[in-house]
């Protein structure tokens, strides 16, 4: 009996570790870390010469132009050799599009200008401060879903007032909101 008491022990103390790091992920990262090209960026801390970063559950990848991510996203899953499958490769897994089919395309200029970050994630609330991307909206493009934009970390704060729903878009922000959203969750 002490035996199998011993091993039940060890087995659950095993278990604890594993499941701690599997619960991270790279929203709730303080910096999230992307591909672009063969680097690696920390995005909290600068995006280098990339200007559009996709953000999926699979991971962040990075582009020099908004031209690149959609060629990226419009290229297929499973082409051999192709773009989806280097990066699939690399990161070890890919992940379809969200349920959602199209992305939230956050811009940090008005007139859907600047640095673009596209997110797919659904139903967690994002910290944009982890992407660099941390009251820096001034415009946006709503996908397939609607989605709901806070002034403070983790979902706090105050909501955007603006329109929101699937498929909304805005070359420009409310008055009184340009460069200043900080959370996002998209539904």
């Amino acid at each position: 009996m002490k035996r199998i008491l011993t091993i039940g022990i060890l087995f659950a103390t095993t278990l604890i570790p594993v499941h701690a790091a599997t619960a991270a992920s790279p929203r709730s990262a303080p910096h999230a870390l992307a591909r672009f090209g063969s680097a690696q960026l920390d995005l909290g801390q600068s995006w280098g010469s990339a200007k559009a970063c996709l953000v999926q559950d699979s991971g962040v990848t990075c582009f020099a132009t908004e031209a690149d991510l959609n060629a990226f996203i419009a290229a297929p899953a499973d082409a051999s050799g192709g773009i989806v499958s280097q990066v699939a490769a690399a990161a070890g897994t890919f992940s379809a599009l969200s349920e959602c089919g199209t992305y939230l395309r956050l811009y940090s200029s008005t007139g859907y200008g600047g640095s673009l970050l596209a997110i797919a994630t659904e139903l967690n609330w994002i910290n944009l401060s982890a992407y660099g991307f941390d009251n820096t909206t001034s415009s946006y493009r709503i996908g397939d879903c609607a989605a709901t934009f806070r002034d403070g970390s983790n979902g706090g704060g105050a909501t955007y007032t603006g329109p929101t729903g699937a498929g909304v878009s805005a070359s420009s922000m409310v008055s009184g909101w340009d460069n200043r959203v900080s959370s996002i969750y998209i539904s």
